[in-house]
């Protein structure tokens, strides 16, 4: 990926249609599967994993309705998908929010081992683990963790071609995990590593041909989503789904469309990490001049590999991107650190329709509290 291209045109009214179908059909199931899990965490013994259990799905639950959105790639099986979705992303949010901010020193082997579930969700084959066995746990989460993968592995095995599609999904979740367990760690010795790791990884197919021009963070933003995986798991519940499909998907989510999910993530987040003393990838851009040029590449290169996916689901992928660029910059956070029209210049990169999609986030915000 040496130079971004300008993105083709897309279908506004199949987008907006999408979006529509969001609050509509999506956020429904979205919040029953969060509500079961929260109160599920509310029964935690331990205080601490019950904290950050519940604080995960408070603070992160737009997470989980922008994952789910991809259910609609595959209809007869939205329901299902959506409770595979919400499992996986509440075991990402809870295992992020665990290495964030629990006491005691940042551990490479522990933060690897609690992010073993993370495998296991998306491999039903694959033995489970003590995930917390290296951790600092007086009374244990009472099976939470345990019911979260369980509830994903059922779904994944009951979908008709995740054969297919799996062994993709595992390479992406792999890259997860080991960025996971190093961005966590001290930045005296977190910086290198991550240097060394992109220097591996990229070098290894199927990543090779992907990443050339890539910084290291971006690199890193790309491995931090779970976009990826959901889209392939959905294509999965698909009765026709070919080989090809699965590798249109991969090539098109990573790394364009799932850098710019952290790469926004990120962006907002700038004063709360600076604050918090927390990794943000955007800070290691020279500027945010130069953040916000590299922003707008990402987006233009997202916009074109989503718009050169194949009918009849191309715009729900397009609806995923725009409505990125419409969550994350109408947050209030733009404008409380002065990014309003550093925004503006992003949204104009995707298209009217994103410019519409981000007033319309507003309502949906208040609406849905998320």
């Amino acid at each position: 990926m040496s130079q971004f291209g300008e993105g083709a045109g897309s279908s506004s009214l199949g987008v907006l249609r999408t979006c529509v179908e969001l609050p509509a059909l999506v956020l429904p199931l979205v919040s029953r599967e969060l509500s079961h899990w929260k109160d599920a965490a509310s029964r935690i013994p331990d205080g601490e994993l019950r904290r950050q259990a519940l604080s995960s799905l408070d603070k992160k639950r737009f997470h989980c309705v922008g994952g789910a959105v991809l259910a609609l790639t595959c209809r007869p099986r939205t329901r299902d998908l959506v409770r595979c979705i919400v499992a996986i992303q509440t075991v990402s949010d809870y295992l992020d929010n665990l290495c964030d901010r629990m006491s005691g020193d940042p551990d490479h082997a522990n933060f690897a081992l609690l992010h073993e579930a993370m495998m296991c969700c998306v491999d039903p084959d694959r033995p489970t683990r003590d995930y917390y066995g290296l951790g600092r746990t007086d009374l244990g989460d009472g099976g939470y963790l345990d019911s979260l993968v369980e509830t994903s592995r059922s779904v994944l095995r009951a979908l008709p071609n995740y054969l297919k599609a799996r062994k993709t999904v595992c390479d992406l979740a792999r890259l997860y995990c080991e960025l996971q367990a190093t961005k966590h760690l001290e930045r005296s010795v977190r910086d290198d590593l991550m240097e060394e790791w992109f220097a591996l990884r990229a070098a290894q197919e199927p990543w090779s041909g992907r990443c050339g021009g890539l910084k290291w963070w971006e690199f890193g933003a790309a491995a931090g989503s779970t976009l990826g995986m959901f889209s392939l798991i959905c294509a999965s519940g698909k009765e026709d789904l070919r080989q090809e499909d699965v590798l249109a998907l991969d090539n098109a989510y990573f790394p364009s469309i799932s850098g710019l999910h952290i790469l926004l993530d990120y962006y907002i987040d700038q004063d709360e990490d600076r604050l918090g003393g927390d990794l943000n990838f955007v800070s290691y851009y020279p500027s945010l001049d130069a953040a916000d040029e590299a922003l707008v590449r990402f987006i233009r290169r997202a916009i074109a590999d989503a718009d050169a996916l194949p009918d009849p689901d191309r715009d729900v992928h397009l609806a995923v991107v725009k409505g990125l660029l419409a969550m994350y910059l109408s947050d209030p956070k733009i404008k409380r650190q002065g990014f309003s029209r550093r925004a503006e210049k992003m949204i104009s990169a995707a298209g009217r329709d994103t410019a519409f999609l981000r007033k319309s986030c507003g309502i949906v915000r208040r609406i849905s509290r998320f």
